[in-house]
């Protein structure tokens, strides 16, 4: 295997874990506040947003830089995971659809940094866009990867049902956060811990995906079967012309 392909799946679960780490920690410094209670004294896990955690000012007023700067390194990582995955994941499709999932993979990548960037309260005009450039592209290929393992579900059947869970929660998601960011302009309860729910699953989907992609394809029972009877066929055709070229050979 070359060096470049077994770095990637290396790349992406120290990723994952960095993202874990830093966000707790982010969590545990921030000093509260959320849409649903301005006022709140610490982190509500279930009513604040992963974008709360990047604030230099906590909603309730008091000052997050640290908390913001673990935050901003949280995000960072886990673009360097989906980065990883997303070209890692790719060699296991059609050609042409791995080169889609590599392009829409690094735009989704890098604009998860300037999300980190851009937070919603020094950037309020450019934070929802980055939120949305660096999201689309990422569904867009978590579809295509999806696809390709329900139709391999026999051979990596957990694999499928997160991919199925994480296409779901994914477009909830999304639909979620273009009604608050550009339709109604409000706060959605759901929303934060969608959010969460959908990082676990995406967590699992990555890690279960990598190891899936990284074993070598199992031939399923009907190929098998399949190229049993071909060689049998192949064996029993080959039988009358083998018998028929010894007796030429005996009668020479």
């Amino acid at each position: 295997m070359a060096p470049s392909a077994s770095l990637l799946p290396r790349i992406s679960l120290l990723g994952l874990a960095s993202f874990w780490l830093l966000m707790l920690l982010a969590m545990r410094t921030y000093p509260g506040g959320n849409f649903a209670a301005l006022s709140h004294s610490s982190h509500d896990f279930f009513a604040n947003y992963w974008c709360d955690l990047l604030r230099d000012v906590a909603l309730n007023g008091q000052d997050n830089e640290r908390g913001a700067t673990l935050a901003r390194a949280g995000m960072a990582a886990m673009a360097a995971a989906l980065g990883a995955f997303w070209l890692r994941a790719g060699r296991g499709l059609a050609r042409p659809v791995a080169w889609r999932v590599a392009a829409a993979g690094s735009v989704s990548s890098l604009a998860m940094l300037f999300v980190a960037c851009l937070p919603s309260d020094r950037f309020p005009q450019a934070h929802a866009p980055a939120v949305l450039v660096a999201g689309a592209p990422g569904f867009a290929c978590g579809v295509a990867i999806a696809a390709t393992a329900l139709r391999r579900s026999r051979e990596a059947p957990l694999f499928a049902v997160l991919s199925f869970a994480l296409v779901v929660l994914a477009a909830l998601n999304l639909a979620l956060y273009v009604d608050v960011a550009c339709i109604s302009g409000g706060h959605n309860a759901l929303l934060p811990g969608l959010q969460k729910l959908a990082s676990f699953v995406l967590t699992g989907w990555i890690t279960v995906g990598l190891r899936d992609w990284e074993r070598p394809q199992r031939k399923s029972p009907h190929t098998v079967r399949a190229a049993v009877v071909s060689g049998s066929s192949s064996a029993r055709s080959a039988g009358p012309a083998s018998a028929s070229a010894r007796n030429a050979c005996a009668s020479r």
